[in-house]
Parts: structure tokens; C-alpha cells; sequence
């Protein structure tokens, strides 16, 4: 089933590109904290 591969193939670098951005957000958050105190 090609299409079956193909959507776990989308769901896995959908689920790595949201970690990506949380990571990047957290770090900016914190930096804004670190400069902040």
C-alpha cells in the first residue's frame, strides 16, 4: 500500500518539523528570560 506508506512517511516529518518548532520556540523563550534577568 503505497498511500498507507506515504502518510506515515507525512505524520513522521509533520511530527519531527512540530518538534522542531517547539524546540526552537522553547529556546527563544528562554533566551528572552535569560535576558530579561
Amino acid at each position: 500500500m503505497p498511500s498507507a506508506c506515504a502518510d506515515e512517511v507525512i505524520a513522521a516529518r509533520n511530527l519531527t518539523i512540530s518538534a522542531s518548532v517547539s524546540r526552537i520556540r522553547f529556546l527563544a523563550v528562554d533566551d528572552v528570560l535569560f535576558q530579561a534577568a
